[in-house]
């Protein structure tokens, strides 16, 4: 293990996201929350938006040879737990000023990082065909229309949550 890897994982997934969480905070909560009129709800209040960070499923499981990249996104889940709890002082109280952090846990995704890893190692992709539900990667695509609904204006009650 190489201590700038650990310290690069940790510098981009960990950093990177606090320091996101926070910027993306203070932004909203300049802004009014906004409302929602249903077929089963009259205009209601809902939030003034949604905070998306992006951990993995290596937030729950190891791989051998990702303990950074694994260590790093556990700690994606634990700020967006975090961030939506009463006194939390980088999200400034996301519950209480109406804003949802949710963390999304895709498992391969197909991304120039996941093209590279399958240059260095040749039989990830065997292995992403067995270990996948689908046999394959997600697309970048797929990913975000999972987002896109999870974010949706009907879903006005959930504040956080970690989703696989």
């Amino acid at each position: 293990l190489k201590i700038d890897f650990f310290s690069n994982a940790m510098e981009i997934n960990v950093k990177g996201t606090m320091l996101c969480v926070r910027a993306v905070t203070q932004a909203m909560i300049q802004q009014e929350p906004l409302t929602h009129t249903s077929a089963r709800h009259s205009a209601r209040s809902l939030r003034r938006g949604s905070i998306v960070n992006l951990a993995s499923i290596n937030s729950y499981i190891g791989a051998p040879g990702m303990m950074p990249y694994t260590t790093s996104k556990h700690a994606v889940i634990g700020i967006t737990k975090t961030a939506g709890k009463p006194l939390c002082p980088i999200a400034m109280d996301c519950a209480k000023n109406h804003m949802c952090v949710i963390a999304v846990c895709p498992s391969w995704v197909d991304t120039p990082m996941m093209q590279a890893s399958l240059k260095r190692v040749p039989q990830l992709g065997q292995l992403i065909q067995t270990a996948s539900p689908l046999h394959r990667a997600a697309t970048v695509e797929e990913v975000a229309d999972y987002i896109r609904l999870h974010i949706s204006t009907e879903q006005g009650y959930a504040l956080t949550r970690a989703s696989q």
